[in-house]
Formats: structure tokens, sequence, C-alpha cells
């Protein structure tokens, strides 16, 4: 199924002079009815560059929790809302990396809220729907 919720970008510079840098992009999913779910895509440049993207991994409610060590990466999500009635879902998702080691200590590297309906067809959705019952028509 995979429904997009919401999808937002945070990019940040830090550091000294700002020359370390992040781009992430968290994208809210619906993964199945009721079932929801983050992916994130994410580009850091700087002492360290790199590229990682991977996902959606399912999203329950508030949590706060370290998803890597080394260096550590904490995810903490807040404000959560689940509104059924109005098929409605919102939350607020900030991501802080220990770069302790050099010499920049926790970073927040991503604060951002996402919203949006779920359990609705896109409107390109629609449209392949409709496609595929007149070719089989």
């Amino acid at each position: 199924m995979n429904h997009v919720i919401d999808t937002q970008t945070d990019k940040r510079k830090y550091g000294l002079f700002g020359v370390e840098k992040s781009d992430i992009t968290l994208t809210l999913i619906e993964m199945s009815p009721n079932t929801f779910g983050l992916a994130f895509n994410a580009k850091w440049s700087g002492l360290v560059s790199g590229h990682q993207a991977s996902g959606p991994f399912q999203v329950t409610g508030n949590q706060n929790k370290i998803v890597h060590q080394g260096p550590d990466i904490r995810v903490e999500i807040t404000d959560w809302s689940l509104d059924q009635a109005h098929r409605k879902l919102s939350m607020r998702c900030q991501i802080h990396v220990d770069l302790t080691k050099y010499g920049l200590g926790t970073v927040l590297v991503y604060d951002q809220a996402l919203s949006g309906t779920y359990g609705a067809m896109t409107p390109q959705q629609m449209l392949a729907v409709l496609t595929q019952a007149m070719e089989q028509a």
C-alpha cells in the first residue's frame, strides 16, 4: 500500500563555519490500514560524507530511541496525534546525532512536523486504478 501522508526536508549547517551539512527528508507513510511508518533519505558532508536511504520503519506513537550507534543517532517523536474519526495523523520528529568525537557535541539535524490525512487515494493512485480497470474491461 505505502500511501504517502506527508514529506518534509530539513537542511542544516553546523560546526565550525558551518562546514558540516545535512539534508534529511522524512516521509510519513501509511504502510497498511492503521499502520504507519517513516522512510528517510539522508545526505551529509563535511568531516564525514555519505548518503543513506531506508525504511519505512513502523512508528506507533511518541517515542525516543537510539536507532544507530557509533555515532549515536537518537530519533524523538513527540506530539503524536491520531484522529481516527477524521483520518488525520500528525507528529513532530527530531533527530539528534552525537558528534562529540568530532568536537561538535550532540547536534540537532532534523526538526519538522509531519501531518496529513490517511486512508485516501492520491489522484495518481485513483488514475492508476481507473486505467487498470479500463484495460481489463
